[in-house]
């Protein structure tokens, strides 16, 4: 039993130092997608969308957007896009310790290929969780 104990709680430890998705995700359009993207804390306050560009632009994407919405406050959106071939976007402006409801959409010339929709919580403080790079 205690050795039960130890592992939640080193498995606790290990998790609220990497993103964690919590909630379904939604997913529509071409869902092989997902599996080159991923999302990572960037601080308290942000959050990177990171993907293989070549990956995306095989499928014929053009364009990735991401809206951040706080659902406790849904009129502070947060918006951003970038070129597929960037490979990341970028997040700051979010309010800390806040559960968001993440929109992605990979956008090819005629509209989107891929859109999935998450639930993620921002950190409380930055001395809690140091600066990723």
């Amino acid at each position: 039993m205690l050795l039960q104990v130890c592992l939640i709680l080193l498995a606790t430890s290990a998790l609220s130092e990497r993103y964690v998705e919590f909630g379904e995700s939604t997913l529509s359009g071409d869902t092989s997608l997902r599996r080159y993207m991923h999302w990572s804390h960037k601080g308290h306050n942000a959050l990177l969308l990171s993907w293989i560009g070549s990956k995306l632009a095989e499928r014929g994407v053009k364009h990735v957007s991401v809206f951040a919405s706080p659902v406790s406050k849904p009129h502070h959106i947060v918006h951003k896009s970038a070129s597929v071939a960037k490979g990341r976007i970028l997040l700051r402006g979010l309010l800390a310790n806040t559960e968001y409801v993440l929109t992605t959409q990979a956008l090819g010339r005629f509209g989107p290929i891929f859109v999935y929709t998450l639930h993620a919580k921002t950190w409380q403080t930055d001395a809690n969780h140091p600066q990723q790079s």
